[in-house]
């Protein structure tokens, strides 16, 4: 009878792990474009030339395997599906394929995009099918939006705009005034913002140290608060998640009668 017991639970772990398994994943190997460092897949990535002092850059837009590593290079394409500007102008042809290195499971594929005036381009790239990827990869649900993790729009500018590695779980909204704060009282370089790797203490200590000066700002009176005229602000008040504007402060920037 233990015997029995012991067997029918085992079936049954082995029965909740196969429920809790990622479902995309069916013995067909696959690349997807990879996560952001905090694990949550989106399906745009931005660059601004804003924040930088060069004509032009290389992105790298990371993929990931799923499926099983193999010992020998396995080529894999990518198409432009649509893009504003021009192929050789406003960015570099892509290449006729790329490559995941025996016994890898990551690698990169790089973009390299010109700085024009102000225009705002996007190109989405999809990964194709081949012989070695099958792409039968399920389509991601999160945050109640349905993402193909096979394709993945950039968009870049020469406008000022939100960075890639800016969270607002610990920077808040994001505008031109706090990010020009951010780094002024920070000493933080700008190309940091659309970096592969942003130093994680500069998620818990640039906040704290950002917020404790708005805090201390704002005891000082409404004369002395930051202001930040862009729409998301509170009242036209600079905020941080842990930075609340007083109610008995009047607006920072009424409306002229």
């Amino acid at each position: 009878m233990k015997n029995i017991l012991l067997i029918l639970g085992f079936s049954l772990l082995l029965l909740n792990c196969s429920e809790d398994t990622l479902d995309t994943y069916h013995g067909n190997d696959g690349i997807y474009f990879a996560p952001n460092m905090l694990g949550k897949y989106i399906d745009s990535t931005s660059f601004s030339f804003a924040m930088v002092t060069v004509d032009d850059t290389v992105v790298n837009m990371a993929v990931r395997l799923y499926g099983e590593v193999r010992d020998y290079d396995r080529p894999f394409r990518v198409e432009v599906e649509k893009a504003t500007g021009e192929s050789g102008i406003d960015y570099e042809p892509l290449l006729e394929e790329y490559v995941l290195l025996a016994n890898k499971a990551v690698a990169d594929i790089p973009v390299r995009i010109f700085r024009h005036g102000s225009a705002k381009n996007y190109l989405t790239l999809r990964i194709l099918p081949n012989e070695y990827f099958t792409q039968l990869l399920a389509l991601k649900v999160q945050d109640e939006d349905t993402l193909n993790m096979t394709r993945k729009t950039l968009i870049f500018t020469s406008k000022l705009t939100q960075p890639k590695n800016w969270y607002e779980w610990a920077f808040g909204y994001f505008s031109e005034a706090k990010y020009k704060l951010v780094n002024e009282l920070g000493n933080i370089d700008p190309e940091v913002w659309n970096a592969n790797r942003f130093p994680s203490q500069y998620y818990y200590q640039l906040p704290l140290l950002i917020t404790n000066y708005l805090n201390s700002k704002i005891a000082e009176g409404p004369e002395s608060a930051i202001k930040d005229p862009d729409p998301q602000s509170t009242r036209g008040y600079m905020t941080l998640p842990d930075v609340v504007i007083p109610s008995s402060f009047p607006d920072a920037w009424p409306e002229k009668e």
